[in-house]
């Protein structure tokens, strides 16, 4: 019943632009980017819960955008938080049946993988039909899904939300909605559960599904006395209760000992697996891809020998797999690096933690990209994508002869899809400050271009870095990698055995310590920010230990040490410089964003962060004129001087100093007053809308002339046509 009051709290809406901001978003209508609605998220959100609370919120217009294989729809950054935070109380109702494994938190094709391989060991030997729904986003009967909904919700005012999010008109659900994916699963919640009862076993992924026939096999398929013909039968008249077709074009069905693909995944019988398995452990690997190829798999198996799984994945490590909740969120059971191959040569992507328990390692990773802002304007196909993909080559190489020089081997590797990584080995395991170091007497040398990127493996003692593993297929561009010669030509196997491992450059090492300046003293009134604030404190701590601070953590420096000047920027950049994604560029724009405005007071640091350092106490105590209590007035104390508070017309425009409280209290009031106007002219359409609703209920029409032009009902409203 409380619904809607759950879906529009604040606590919902935090939870779902957290989720919204984490990666990069394609832009809707509006222009405005995830890092611009994050420069003041607070007030934006306030805004949008007071919309939904007093149902003002309406959605703006989908922006069409042109993928390969099909067309989506793209939200703004708003209305993409209103679809989260909807979708959150959805999850959160609903229990989706075991057979179901798209968009369902810890369920992904890897668990619908491992369902098949259960069906296919099972005795007897299991024969398989898919299906496919046609158009199936586009074919969602819109009224069905609403009445469903209700069913489950007595909250009708939630309903109308959802309405209003999804755009609702007779059919379908757009393709580009956070919101969609979890009702496209409410919608078959019914159907799977009915399929599953009566099916041997039944597997569904979004739109395709795979029922198992037993043991019969799928001769005659096209006799209505056949088993597939029955049950494709049975699939087809269900899914038309739902006005929903099957592509019959997609439809398949597999005996008992016939290979088959599934979600990408090719799956063979266990008696052809355990023979396949005997060669490669025999040496024997061109028989083995013969098998392979009779069996209808055209995976090569020299990308399992020259992935150097031993080297790369030391016992003990961890492997991590893609799944729905995320990149690489998914554990690997430990198994040897045979198992480990499998999965790579199956298809699975994988990824293992750089560094060790010890925070040391033996091997180090330069990652060089086409950066994701490149990509995000101009596409993964375009001509400036391909043109810096030779780019990221060029990177490469001359990061691989840097290390020339200095007589390290490395071994470049396509990524298989937005650029390169380059890979070098130690003879013995090195720590993150040591490899620092090492980073810092290579790449200054090196001429990145603009729309190029590199990143580090490991760069701090962070135990989540993760790198993927050679050979896997990746995910964006269904690409595998493999590694290349200084041409670009892919290595076959029986030119790489082993990897060379390379003696980590120690004296030259020895020599950068010496040369470098010693790292000047921190001023006294910026160290004393920190040694008086306790909250202060406890942020800078969590940045030396963690390398990583959330918005609101850096917010508070920049409020802070930002508003003293060029010391208090040098001091932001010392401070965020150990943050895995410190970047000096959007720093010092964060900087001049900050500059000239008023620093943050205690109340506000200490009411903001009082859930995240519950330990930390205020007790200062300030007798400064014209200043009120901020953690600034700890570097004023010692260097008076040191702040300069902005001028009042710079910063409050046409508001002059003394009159900001008359006007905001002008201001709000008139706001109120409208606010009140809005929600009884909003009361009054309803009635009429009831009323208008009425009419042409007992009329039995859908369509009236008035005075001033026709009246058009549809399911999402009403509609006035002048002038006809």
């Amino acid at each position: 019943m409380y619904e809607f009051q759950k879906a529009t709290g604040k606590q919902t809406l935090n939870t779902a632009w957290d989720i919204i901001r984490r990666k990069p978003k394609a832009v809707g209508i509006d222009g405005i980017t995830v890092a611009e609605y994050a420069e003041d998220v607070e007030s934006n959100l306030e805004r949008l819960r007071f919309a939904l609370t007093n149902d003002m919120y309406r959605p703006d217009q989908e922006m069409k955008v042109a993928l390969k294989q099909r067309d989506i729809q793209v939200s703004c950054i708003e209305d993409k938080i209103v679809q989260t935070s909807v979708a959150i109380v959805l999850q959160g109702a609903f229990t989706f049946p075991a057979c179901v494994h798209s968009f369902i938190k810890g369920r992904s094709i890897y668990t619908a993988q491992s369902a098949i391989k259960e069906a296919l060991s099972s005795a007897p030997p299991q024969a398989f039909v898919k299906v496919d729904i046609e158009k199936y986003y586009d074919s969602i009967d819109n009224t069905i899904l609403l009445n469903q909904l209700r069913e489950k919700f007595d909250d009708e005012r939630f309903i109308d939300l959802i309405r209003i999010v999804m755009h609702a008109g007779m059919r379908g659900i757009s393709t580009g909605s956070c919101l969609s994916p979890v009702l496209s699963n409410i919608y078959l919640i019914d159907f799977d559960i009915e399929i599953s009862r009566s099916a041997n076993s039944y597997i569904r992924y979004v739109d395709d599904m795979l029922i198992s026939l037993g043991g019969i096999e799928p001769d005659g398929t096209d006799s209505e006395d056949s088993a597939p013909f029955k049950i494709a039968q049975e699939v087809e008249a269900r899914l038309k209760d739902l006005n929903l077709t099957v592509n019959k074009e997609k439809t398949s069905y597999f005996g008992a000992d016939e290979p088959f693909t599934y979600l990408g995944f090719e799956f063979r019988r266990p008696a052809a697996e355990q023979k396949i398995e005997a060669l490669i452990e025999s040496g024997d690997f061109a028989a083995a891809e013969e098998l392979l190829t009779q069996q209808g798999i055209s995976q090569s198996v020299d990308v399992v020998q020259i992935c150097g799984i031993d080297r790369i994945v030391p016992a003990g490590r961890n492997v991590w797999r893609d799944n729905e909740s995320g990149r690489y969120q998914e554990p690997v059971e430990h198994m040897d690096s045979k198992g480990l191959s499998s999965m790579i040569t199956d298809g699975v992507e994988l990824a293992v933690d750089v560094i060790g328990k010890d925070k040391r390692t033996t091997y180090c990773v330069f990652d060089i990209d086409v950066n994701r802002q490149t990509i995000l304007e101009h596409g993964d196909d375009s001509g400036v994508f391909n043109a810096l993909i030779l780019k990221t080559f060029e990177v490469a190489i001359s990061i691989s002869a840097a290390l020339v020089k200095l007589g390290i081997r490395s071994y470049l590797e396509s990524s298989g899809y937005k650029g390169y990584h380059l890979w070098v080995f130690w003879k013995s395991p090195v720590s993150v400050k040591d490899l620092k170091a090492f980073y810092n007497s290579i790449l200054p040398g090196i001429e990145i271009p603009e729309g190029v990127h590199i990143e580090k493996f490991p760069a701090s003692e962070e135990p989540v870095q993760k790198i993927k593993l050679p050979g896997c297929i990746h995910s964006v561009s269904g690409k595998r990698s493999f590694f290349v010669t200084d041409t670009g030509k892919q290595i076959e196997e029986s030119e790489i055995l082993e990897f060379v491992e390379n003696d980590f450059p120690a004296n030259h090492e020895t020599a950068k310590k010496s040369d470098k300046k010693p790292e000047p003293a921190i001023p006294a009134h910026i160290s004393a920010i920190a040694n008086k604030c306790a909250v202060i404190a406890a942020i800078v701590k969590r940045a030396e230990k963690d390398h990583y601070l959330n918005y609101h953590e850096k917010s508070a420096l920049l409020y802070t040490f930002g508003c003293l000047g060029d010391e208090g920027r040098k001091h932001i950049h010392r401070i965020l410089s150990g943050c895995m994604d410190y970047n000096y560029s959007i720093t010092e724009k964060e900087l001049e964003r900050c500059a000239g405005l008023y620093p943050i007071g205690c109340k506000k640091l200490f009411e903001r962060f009082e859930d995240n350092y519950p330990n930390c106490k205020c007790s200062c105590t300030f007798d400064l004129p014209k200043m009120y209590p901020s953690p600034v007035c700890h570097a004023i104390k010692v260097k008076p001087g040191c702040y300069m508070p902005p001028k009042t017309e710079e910063k409050l425009g046409h508001f002059k100093q003394g009159s900001a409280k008359m006007r905001i209290n002008e201001l709000i009031s008139k706001y109120a007053e409208l606010t009140k106007k809005s929600a009884e002219v909003h009361q009054q359409q309803s009635v009429c809308g009831e009323q208008i609703d009425l009419i042409f209920e007992r009329n039995g029409v859908t369509e009236m002339n008035t005075d001033i032009g026709k009246v058009i009902r549809q399911e999402d409203g009403f509609y006035l046509r002048l002038g006809v």
